[in-house]
């Protein structure tokens, strides 16, 4: 059990059994006397067909539970592995990479899952085709399967696993392709070494939505991409199917492998896909700090506040002038009753020191984020400086699940008994009355 608060990181989620067609054939052996004194002997083998379902050429959209860097956003993501959590956290493994079919284990406990992701730049996609077709794009044609469209000189994961179907699989069976050039697929598709490594389970343990609720505990698969994106450029993350091409993966040196030497072409399933987009910021977090140190040819020039040019004459220029020196930024403002001004607005990390005003003290504790908006009546505009803090503090706490049905349970537990009603109400006093009358109810 992992204690709350902590993840634990696993390895590898093996099932017991892989996804595919199984025949349990139990053999019993019956032995009796007969009554002249012989041994008579009876052996029955009756066998037991069964299957063991696992996804293979499309994923429920559920299994997949987040990804990272998200679906179109533009950051700074070039030191970032794409990844993505699934919410079955054996399914890395319920297929296996090995050409063999079989996922053993290494000497250290490694298994090559069969899910990948395949990062490639803006620059690639030109060599790369996606489509949408069905599952007898991947099969070659033969007489067996006679409407298999796979072209000569293209490996999928079905042509070297001799088009095994599980019985719940059909060839017209709708699937997302991939098709990768094989030099480029060489150059920048993982290791089978590396694969291992590129997939893991966690699981980690949290404390119930109320304090009386029991703890859960969530199990998640993470896969892992194998290349950064580069920076100002956008990139697509495909997640695919390696099932059972382990020997068509690059060598340990990155090299093409031996079992894509005559190949023209990898076809890959697509499980799921999304763009990214990695910016190149021109400073570091640390170097921005140590920019913020004054300089001896002007102490003032790395406060934290808006740049001002020349100070312009007159009581305006001044006014705005001096706020801006003290930190604030002017930004629009909409009032509860829809008019639209500007307000200063002035976050926490300031120039100068601030005061805890007169203002501010009286007005605390605040019912509303309108308790604590300052008005100078000299230039007619609000500060809206607390009141903002005030607001951000409110959501933050009612984002906290366990804190806010907290605080329903002790405003519940506090509330008032409820009045009685009005027809009750008036029954009682008229009761009352007729009681001091002395005359009957």
């Amino acid at each position: 059990m992992t204690p709350p608060g902590l993840i634990s990181f696993i390895q590898n989620h093996v099932p017991v059994l892989l996804a595919g067609d199984y025949t349990l054939t139990p053999t019993f052996h019956v032995t009796a006397t007969n009554p002249d004194g012989s041994a008579a002997q009876a052996t029955s083998a009756p066998a037991l067909e069964f299957a063991v379902y696992g996804d293979r050429f499309a994923l429920d959209a559920t299994l997949i539970e987040s990804v990272y860097p998200p679906p179109n956003s533009t950051g700074e993501f070039d030191n970032v592995l794409p990844h993505a959590v699934l919410t079955r956290p054996s399914l890395p493994w319920e297929r296996t990479a090995s050409a063999d079919g079989n996922a053993r284990p290494d000497t250290e406990g490694n298994v090559a899952p069969w899910l990948a992701l395949l990062l490639f730049d803006e620059t690639e996609l030109d060599h790369i085709t996606a489509s949408t077709q069905t599952v007898a794009a991947l099969v070659p044609p033969t007489k067996q399967h006679p409407q298999g469209s796979l072209p000569d000189g293209t490996v999928s994961s079905l042509s070297v696993s001799a088009a095994v179907l599980d019985d719940w699989e059909h060839l017209d069976d709708p699937c997302r392709l991939l098709d990768v050039p094989a030099e480029l697929f060489s150059a920048l598709a993982p290791t089978a070494d590396d694969l291992k490594w590129l997939a893991h389970a966690r699981r980690k343990t949290v404390p119930g939505a109320s304090p009386n609720d029991p703890e859960v505990t969530t199990d998640h698969a993470v896969v892992i991409g194998n290349r950064l994106p580069a920076a100002g450029h956008t990139s697509t993350v495909f997640l695919v199917s390696l099932e059972q091409l382990s020997d068509h993966l690059p060598d340990d040196e990155g090299g093409r492998a031996a079992a894509l030497t005559d190949a023209t072409c990898v076809r890959l399933v697509v499980l799921s896909s999304w763009k990214i987009t990695a910016v190149s910021e021109s400073q570091t977090f640390a170097e921005l700090l140590e920019g913020l140190n004054p300089s001896d040819e002007d102490p003032k020039a790395a406060v934290l506040r808006l740049p001002q040019g020349a100070p312009e004459s007159g009581a305006a220029d001044a006014t705005v002038t001096d706020a801006i020196t003290r930190g604030y930024v002017p930004l629009p403002h909409t009032t509860r009753k829809g008019d639209v001004t500007v307000s200063w607005y002035r976050g926490p990390l300031t120039p100068h020191a601030v005061p805890f005003t007169a203002l501010a003290g009286s007005q605390l504790p605040a019912a509303s984020a309108d308790g604590v908006t300052a008005y100078d009546s000299d230039t007619g505009m609000f500060d809206a400086s607390l009141a903002v803090a005030w607001q951000l503090g409110r959501l933050l706490a009612l984002a906290d699940r366990r804190f806010a049905t907290g605080l329903y349970a002790f405003k519940r537990e506090r509330r008032p008994a409820r009045p009685p009603s009005r027809s009750r109400l008036v029954a009682d006093v008229t009761d009352v009355l007729h009681r001091i009358a002395g005359g009957a109810p």
